[in-house]
């Protein structure tokens, strides 16, 4: 279940990753490789931060509400 939540976390924030890249923060339009490289960043470390954090919670919750 925390892949899942992972897989979540990283699809979700890398598309965003992807659309800021392409608004040109430095002015020129980012190339592919730009784009591709920070839409991994943002994703890993929102997968990492968040997916950790709503799994671990999930679970807590899951464990709690079932006794085990």
């Amino acid at each position: 279940r925390l892949v899942r939540t992972w897989l979540f976390a990283f699809a979700s924030a890398a598309g965003f990753g992807i659309h800021l890249a392409g608004i040109g923060i430095t002015g020129a339009s980012p190339g592919l490789v730009f784009r591709i490289a920070w839409a991994g960043l943002v994703g890993l470390s929102a997968a990492l931060i968040l997916g950790t954090l709503g799994g671990s919670l999930g679970l807590g919750i899951k464990r709690l509400s079932t006794g085990s």
